[in-house]
């Protein structure tokens, strides 16, 4: 008898699967918060010999994020033995503190620091979001040989300085600084090889400028603009050819940074204005931020993009000038975002209207092309004012009823392929007409999702 088949069959699986298996266990999150209910440390509580497997699986412990909210003398001990677990692997650390963490703990965190840098020529992927203004600057590091992302989010309040904790970082490709400042002055980062950035504050719409320009191999970036400063557009448009995302945040008039851009690859733009008001250097008051349209429909012009997704918070653009851009990405346009912190009436009759897929006059069986028939995902915040009905039987237009469907919309059983929307959202400031919400409703039960909030509740198809 073969004593081996005996036992059973859990049993029988080598260390190699079993330490596989584990690390399936892991959470999806790129950095491991430590928690007795996840893996790794979930699995240690397990048995005796789930334990040793663990203890002995480095693949578990080479990633971790820390938080630091009040005074622990154990956190630099546990953080050591956890780290000392992963062997010789690349390592993903996080450091964050709350922006109310006590002075109390700033022992703690600078013992943390110090055990974390100690790892440093080790480190993958790097995260410090320290909102607390207290403790030491960072060390400063000669080499980080494998970082590959690296992410520093220092408190604007804090005594210190923080700057890049290194000098060379060969493998860089994604980073992440906020609040930054002069951009040539840092030492350390590979601009050059860059593929993802995120810059935060402390910048111009120059220096936006100058970090797309000293970054040419972006496939991502976000932006945002704090510092107001004469721009100066160059004669030629900056030439991108590998940017697919941009994201950029201003309190200013974006017109020159538009003109100043052609970027052929773009499939998703986010344009985000903080205030309805910007600062004039000559005169030195504020005036309405200027007209967005001609510069937008420029930048699409001059760049002849495929774009995709696009999203518009609080940008001074009337109904007849949002059509104008749509049109210009109309037939590639598949998700659209609407943005207003305030209520602006922007999303009106005409362009609903447009947006409807309503039969073609030359056959009643086929549907004529609206604006943006490729629509999936559609969110409209405090953007809201269309007549009765008109919103709803839009929606419903997009969206594949069924033949047997009692709604008063003009629909039909089948729709032409890319017409199908799948996500629609909104808010606005009054309450949604029974006609427009009995509408949805009835695409809610054909599987549409949709959420909606208006002044009195929120509704949730």
């Amino acid at each position: 008898m073969n004593l081996e088949l005996e036992l059973p069959a859990v049993r029988r699986l080598s260390y190699e699967l079993w330490a596989h298996i584990f690390t399936l266990c892991l959470p999806s999150t790129k950095f491991v918060r430590p928690s007795p209910y996840d893996a790794p440390l979930q699995l240690c509580s397990v048995s005796q010999e789930w334990r040793q497997i663990a203890l002995c699986t480095p693949q578990l412990w080479s990633s971790l994020a820390i938080r630091i909210s009040h005074p622990c003398h154990l956190t630099p001990t546990f953080i050591q033995n956890w780290l000392a677990r992963s062997g010789a692997l690349p390592l993903s650390i996080a450091l964050e503190t709350p922006f109310l963490c006590p002075r109390s703990a700033e022992d703690t965190l600078d013992r943390t620091v110090e055990v974390l840098f100690s790892y440093s020529h080790r480190w993958l992927n790097a995260s410090f979001a320290l909102s607390a203004p207290i403790g030491n600057a960072l060390p400063t590091l000669d080499h980080a040989p494998l970082l590959r992302d690296f992410s520093l989010h220092p408190s604007p309040f804090s005594r210190n300085k923080f700057s890049i904790p290194f000098t060379l970082a060969p493998h860089l490709r994604r980073f992440k600084w906020a609040p930054c400042w002069d951009l040539l002055a840092v030492q350390g980062i590979p601009w050059h090889q860059l593929t993802h950035l995120t810059l935060e504050r402390g910048l111009s719409l120059y220096g936006c400028f100058e970090a797309l320009t000293i970054c040419p191999k972006l496939i991502q970036c976000g932006l945002t603009a704090s510092l107001v400063q004469h721009f100066i557009i160059p004669p030629n448009p900056l030439h991108h050819t590998h940017l697919r995302i941009l994201r950029i945040t201003a309190d200013e008039h974006l017109g020159p940074f538009l003109d100043s851009l052609n970027i052929p690859t773009l499939q998703k733009l986010d344009i985000d204005i903080e205030d309805d008001y910007v600062y004039d250097a000559d005169t030195g008051r504020s005036r309405p931020v200027d007209p967005l349209h001609p510069h937008l429909v420029g930048l699409l012009d001059r760049s002849g993009c495929k774009l995709e997704s696009l999203t518009l918070r609080n940008a001074p653009l009337s109904t007849n000038e949002l059509i104008d851009c749509l049109q210009t990405c109309s037939d590639t346009m598949r998700s659209l975002t609407i943005c207003n912190g305030r209520y602006k009436p922007v999303m009106t009759d005409p362009i609903i209207t447009r947006l409807t897929l309503t039969p073609s006059p030359k056959s009643s069986s086929s549907l004529s092309t609206p604006l943006c028939p490729r629509l999936v995902r559609l969110h409209l915040i405090n953007c809201l004012d269309a007549s009765e009905g008109l919103l709803g039987r839009m929606v419903a237009s997009r969206y594949i009823l069924p033949s047997n469907s009692t709604t008063t919309t003009t629909t039909t059983s089948s729709s032409p392929e890319g017409h199908t929307l799948c996500h629609f959202s909104g808010v606005i400031p009054y309450a949604l007409p029974e006609q427009d919400a009995a509408i949805l409703q009835e695409c809610v039960w054909a599987g549409l999702v949709i959420a909606f909030r208006d002044s009195s509740t929120t509704i949730t198809f």
